[in-house]
Formats: structure tokens, C-alpha cells, sequence
């Protein structure tokens, strides 16, 4: 509003209407007072509490729903095809700019003869204008009796389609029979559309499991060079654990051979332990018998001698003097006795 009245102080016609015919000035001046006893100009404030009042009243309220109707009624009804929804928005809006420019004249009536008791001051409009004015406003006049018999004319033909439409319209049993093949058309379009979904939801499950068995043989083919490469180094591991086995059999057959030797060499061992200890018995039960004869024969030895040695004495004590008598002979030792050779 504010910007209205700014507007309002620089230029006196602010806009122009047209509708196909003549284009309708639209002013937002105010008149000033020349004369003495004469009302004063509304003020701006005022001029918009009245603007904001004529916006919420219920006038303009009802104006714009009987305007409007024809386009409810159009948006209401699902069938309606846009064509028809933008000539009824069309129409609506004319009757509204019609009921608006109605309210207009009478303003612009009641104003002219302000500007007419004013004395038609500087600021009023000159007898040119004055008729540019009224000719432009019956030419918008007849234009709009034009456009109202074009309507008048256009709602007639409607009117005869639609009795000629529904003249020539089907029986309702037969439109029925439609309605019914259509709805069984449409059921069968929808179970169509359920087989096709499945089939596609099939299809996709079809195309995820090749990839999941193509991705199987994958790992299946992996895996058998595997196992084969397992394989191989299993025969020879085998291998390997053959000739170790052909190795342990041969070493203990050799350890078997070693024990064996090894108790033959423990028994002959044993042998000649036993014999040598009854070898070492005999020996030494031997020297001990042969000691004794020796220690026998040695005391016999001595005896004889000294049985000799006293028969010597006697002998040369009966024939030598003893003057002359050599010194007696010495003792003889006794015989060492030879080793005896063990047999």
C-alpha cells in the first residue's frame, strides 16, 4: 500500500487494463480542495485502512467465489482435460475483471462529478480526454457485449454437443458391458504387469545366480588346480615317505643285524670271561699246588745237603789230618726252581 501511494504522488494513471478491445486506465491520484467549505484529502493512512476493509470484506469475497466457480467445479472433476481447465480459468477471470471494472465505473462516476463540482481545476481532465474517455469506454462496452454474445454463442454450442452427445450416447447395459470388459481389461493389464514384475524379479534372480554360479565355477576351477597341485606334491610326499620307509625298514634290518652281532659278540664275550676266570682259577689253584712242591722240594734239597755236608765232615775228618784240612765248602743256595710252562 505504501508503494501504491508512492506511486500514486508521481504519476496520475499507473497502469492499463486491456481486454481485446481498449485498455482501461487504472489512477491512484487524490484530489485536492479549491474551494473553501469543501472536504479535505484522505490521507494515506486512511486510504489504506479503506484498501485493507475493501480487500477482507465480504463483497470482494463472494465476487471472487462466483467468479471462480466454473474453475472449481473444472479442478474438481478428474476427467476434465487441461484445455477445458485453462477456458474456465479464463472466463473466471473475466467475470472477475468485469465485476472489479463494474465497481471502477462507479467509483469513476462519483469521481467525475468531484471533479466536476471542483470546477474542473488543473488537475481535471480536458473536454479531449473527457471524450477519449467516454469512447473508450463504449468501445470497451461493446467489446464486452461482443465477448459476451461470442460466449452466449459458444455456451449454445455446448450445450447442443452435449444433447447431440447425449442423443447419440450408448445404452447404459451396453455401457455398463464396456465398463465391466474395460475393469476385466484393466485386471488383466494389472496381473500382466504382477507376471512381467515377477518375471523381471525372476529374471534378476536367474542373472544373480548365474553370476554366483559362474563365480562358483570360478572357485571350483581354483580349486582343482589346486587340489591337482596338492596332488602332486602329495605323490611325492608319498614318494618321499616311500623311500623313507625303505630306509627305516633297511636300517632296522641293519640294527636287527647290529643286535644280533651285538649279542653274539656279548655271549663270546661272556664266554671268554667265564673261561678266563676258570682259566685264572686253574692258574692260580696251579701256582698255589706247585708252590708247594717247590717249597717241598727245596726243604728235601737242604736236608740232603746237610746230609752230605756231614757225611763230607766225616769222611775227611777219617782220612785228612786236621791240621791240614781245608776250609769247609760254602753253603750252597738253594735251586731257584725254573718256571713250569702252563699246559
Amino acid at each position: 500500500m505504501k508503494r501504491w501511494c508512492a506511486l500514486t504522488k508521481k504519476k496520475t494513471v499507473l497502469l492499463y487494463l486491456d481486454r481485446g478491445g481498449g485498455a482501461v486506465g487504472v489512477c491512484g491520484g487524490l484530489f485536492t480542495a479549491t474551494q473553501k467549505g469543501q472536504k479535505a484529502p484522505e490521507t494515506a493512512e486512511g486510504a489504506e485502512a479503506r484498501f485493507t476493509r475493501w480487500l477482507q470484506s465480504e463483497q470482494l469475497f463472494s465476487i471472487i467465489l462466483s467468479s471462480m466457480s466454473d474453475l472449481q467445479e473444472a479442478l474438481a472433476h478428474r476427467g476434465s482435460s487441461p484445455p477445458s481447465v485453462i477456458s474456465a480459468a479464463r472466463s473466471g477471470l473475466s467475470r472477475l475483471l468485469d465485476h472489479l471494472l463494474d465497481q471502477s465505473a462507479g467509483s469513476f462516476s462519483g469521481g467525475a462529478s468531484e471533479w466536476l463540482k471542483l470546477g474542473l481545476s488543473g488537475r481535471a481532465l480536458d473536454l479531449k480526454a473527457l471524450v477519449s474517455a467516454l469512447q473508450q469506454h463504449f468501445l470497451l462496452f461493446s467489446q464486452r457485449l461482443h465477448s459476451a454474445e461470442v460466449e452466449r454463442r459458444s455456451l449454445r454450442l455446448e450445450v447442443t454437443n452435449l444433447r447431440r452427445g447425449l442423443q447419440q450416447g450408448v445404452p447404459s447395459d451396453h455401457f455398463l458391458s464396456v465398463c465391466e470388459e474395460l475393469h476385466q481389461a484393466l485386471s488383466r493389464e494389472q496381473e500382466a504387469q504382477t507376471l512381467i514384475q515377477d518375471q523381471s524379479k525372476q529374471v534378476r534372480t536367474l542373472s544373480h545366480s548365474t553370476q554366483e554360479l559362474s563365480q562358483a565355477r570360478k572357485e571350483v576351477a581354483r580349486k582343482e588346480r589346486s587340489l591337482r597341485i596338492l596332488g602332486k606334491h602329495l605323490s611325492g610326499v608319498q614318494k618321499e615317505k616311500q623311500q623313507l620307509e625303505e630306509r627305516l625298514q633297511r636300517a632296522e634290518e641293519g640294527q636287527r643285524d647290529l643286535s644280533r652281532r651285538h649279542e653274539c659278540v656279548v655271549n663270546c664275550l661272556k664266554s671268554a670271561e667265564t673261561s678266563c676266570k676258570q682259566l685264572c682259577h686253574a692258574c692260580i689253584s696251579r701256582i698255589g699246588w706247585l708252590e708247594q712242591e717247590v717249597s717241598a722240594h727245596r726243604s728235601h734239597v737242604t736236608a740232603l745237603r746237610s746230609e752230605l755236608q756231614d757225611a763230607c765232615l766225616r769222611d775227611n775228618q777219617a782220612f785228612v789230618p786236621v791240621e791240614e784240612f781245608p776250609e769247609p765248602f760254602p753253603p750252597a743256595d738253594p735251586e731257584t726252581p725254573k718256571p713250569v710252562p702252563l699246559s
